[in-house]
């Protein structure tokens, strides 16, 4: 669905029917959890839990005095919602002052306001004929993701008048009006929610702790539902159904949950200000494979970035500089259960002179990473690893940094959560917005029935085909970066010693709505992505690359102006002779030796295989002594930025005398 969620995501969920409410859980498990709204209100049960619980003191008609709604003034815009079944305005409609458990004042700004034929909620006896709900946040959050208040008001057509906010958003009583053509106009006249609401909000109120009340379900909404009802009129809520039917496919929505589905009724308080803190249930099928009931995160990523308030002290850095991707003929595309996989050889970075190299990319619907409080459609990562992490060590398949000497001794004593993870990495992320389609989704096959089905039923696809991830991604990667250190953003991942580091991209890059709705996974991209974890603003770097940034672990090793192994540059050599050194070499065979596998090398130690001779700085010659020879994989050393598969390397001690 292209729609934007009153709630906060980017998109509204599809792959959903308001037919069949009973098929919901199947994609959205929290559809199925114990909190799901609407629901039926329950008020003529008369077993004594049942009854709602009534809050201290007198607080008929205090409501009103904590609500301060605003007009939208002019002719505000009017908007047919499919995802809600309703026609809604948007904009600052004021707010509303509530308290949180311990007491204090929470203010919640009002965002949206929808209008829908057939209430959501029923009383218990009957059903309502048409529904106010005035969507909330919490004021200063980007989005009510986290948590959100759903004031509630019921309209009855009962013959004694009609709405006035009816008539606002263009359905007037009047018999013989034609109803709106358009799934978008402008009202009759401003919009005044708080006149329309006043008479209600004079009186009591039920609140209870519910749901999103169509997918994903979420459960951190708390409704407050009025208890006085308004007349409307019966052409009104016609021309509204009718609107409703056009633009949505009818006005039916979700039967409101029975109050005691078990024999246990849920709580309803009457005329209480108090918002519980929401707090996911993770009791029905399926949800422990939801972001929210996730039982291991590293809890560090991902963030929300405010480029305002990044580290620019070190000057900008082109990433141009720093990523080295190449196209590749082959790669097997391979959904997960929260993204669809890509792996073949895209490349490498370079960053501090050492080879992270692309062998997986990862794309999923909804963007962790946000900016700003922003979040986009969906999300491209990029996974690069140490180049040689994952070589066989000492303890057979160990992925260490066991063949990296100076990453084992920078990662050496730092902390972790006590589920180590050695592997070094740095995550890229692009974030994809809406727009038209992607060049690189389509090099990827994404579009292509057979694969598309293939992704559905969880199958592989190979791409033998050209993908040139540089080519694709040179919108976003010539932009603004930023550089901060967390962790992963998947399920059962601890937080690695090292650390798992990320450039995040400013730019996103386009996408369509039917590459986005292509990426039929198992889990949703709304119910896989995590709420921004809290991060330093001094730790994310704007377009730069920290020394500290790859985990430089003592002052000698950071600072150090004669630190080893190093890029050789060839450009950038100072001097070149003409000195064979083989002719210094003094080398000789011999026999017997005993080849060891120390883990991070394969290679002997002896006093007996010769030397060579250089000349010293006072003129005269210098002796070294072979000791050892080892043989390093992947090479330390690179030059011009290129790592080898292996480096031999032999070791010579200064001597006096030599044998």
């Amino acid at each position: 669905m292209g729609e934007a969620s009153p709630f906060g995501w980017p998109l509204a969920p599809n792959e959903w029917e308001f037919a069949h409410p009973e098929c919901w859980a199947e994609k959205y498990p929290t559809c199925a959890g114990p909190r799901q709204s609407p629901m039926d209100l329950g008020l003529s049960m008369t077993a004594a839990d049942c009854l709602p619980k009534k809050a201290e003191g007198a607080n008929t008609g205090v409501l009103a005095t904590k609500a301060n709604y605003k007009v939208l003034a002019g002719k505000p815009q009017v908007t047919v919602s499919k995802y809600m079944r309703s026609v809604a305005v948007s904009g600052n409609l004021g707010s509303i002052m509530l308290k949180d458990a311990a007491g204090h004042d929470v203010e919640y700004e009002a965002v949206q306001a929808h209008l829908t034929a057939g209430a959501m909620h029923s009383t218990g006896d009957s059903v309502p004929d048409a529904e106010l709900l005035v969507v909330h946040k919490p004021k200063g959050a980007h989005d009510g993701l986290t948590e959100s208040v759903i004031v509630s008001m019921l309209f009855r057509q009962d013959g004694t008048g009609s709405s006035d906010l009816f008539t606002q958003l263009g359905f007037p009583a009047a018999a013989g009006m034609e109803e709106p053509e358009m799934a978008t106009w402008e009202a009759a006249s401003s919009v005044d929610i708080r006149s329309a609401m006043d008479t209600s909000m004079q009186g009591d109120w039920y609140s209870y702790s519910g749901s999103v009340p169509v997918p994903p379900c979420t459960e951190n909404v708390h409704y407050i539902v009025l208890k006085t009802e308004q007349p409307v009129a019966e052409t009104q809520v016609a021309m509204l159904r009718a609107v409703l039917t056009k633009h949505t496919g009818g006005s039916l929505k979700r039967p409101a949950a029975p109050r005691a589905p078990e024999g246990v009724c849920r709580e309803i308080q009457e005329s209480s200000f108090i918002v519980p803190q929401p707090a996911p249930s993770c009791t029905a099928e399926g949800t422990s494979q939801t972001a929210a009931c996730w039982q291991t995160t590293c809890g560090k990523s991902p963030v929300d970035i405010e480029p305002a308030k990044a580290d620019r002290s070190l000057g900008m850095l082109k990433a141009s500089d720093l990523v080295r991707y190449a196209p590749t003929g082959h790669a097997t595309v391979a959904p997960s259960a929260h993204s669809l996989d890509v792996t073949g050889h895209f490349g490498h970075l370079m960053l501090n002179g050492r080879v992270f190299e692309a062998k997986k990319m990862s794309i999923k619907a909804i963007s962790q990473h946000t900016f700003n409080g922003t979040r986009f459609a969906g999300e491209l990562v990029i996974e690069h690893t140490l180049f040689g992490d994952g070589a066989v060590g000492h303890s057979g398949g160990d992925h260490s940094s066991d063949g990296h000497r100076r990453l084992s001794e920078e990662t050496h004593g730092q902390a972790s959560d006590g589920h180590g993870h050695g592997l070094h990495q740095v995550m890229l992320s692009v974030p994809l917005r809406l727009g038209r389609e992607n060049a690189l989704l389509r090099e990827l096959g994404l579009g292509v029935e057979a694969n598309n089905l293939a992704i559905r039923h969880g199958n592989s696809y190979d791409i033998d085909t050209e993908v040139d991830l540089a080519a694709a991604l040179a919108p976003s990667t010539s932009q603004q970066w930023y550089w901060y250190s967390g962790g992963l953003t998947t399920p059962g991942s601890s937080c690695p010693a090292w650390g798992v580091k990320w450039m995040v991209f400013e730019i996103p890059l386009e996408v369509s709505l039917a590459q986005l709705n292509a990426l039929a996974l198992p889990v949703s991209g709304l119910d896989s992505t995590m709420a921004p974890r809290p991060v330093d603003e001094a730790s994310i770097v704007a377009s730069n690359l920290p020394a500290q940034g790859l985990g430089l672990g003592s002052s000698t090793c950071s600072g150090g102006s004669a630190q080893s192994p190093i890029d050789i540059v060839s450009s950038a050599v100072s001097k070149v002779g003409s000195d064979s050194f083989l002719a210094k070499a003094s080398w000789k065979p011999i026999s017997g030796l005993r080849l060891e596998n120390t883990g991070n090398t394969l290679g002997f130690v002896s006093n007996q295989m010769g030397y060579a001779t250089i000349i010293g700085p006072n003129g005269f010659p210098k002796f070294y002594q072979v000791t050892s020879v080892a043989l390093r994989m992947p090479s330390e050393h690179l030059i011009d930025g290129k790592q080898y598969p292996a480096e031999l390397q032999i070791t010579h001690k200064n001597q006096k005398t030599v044998l």
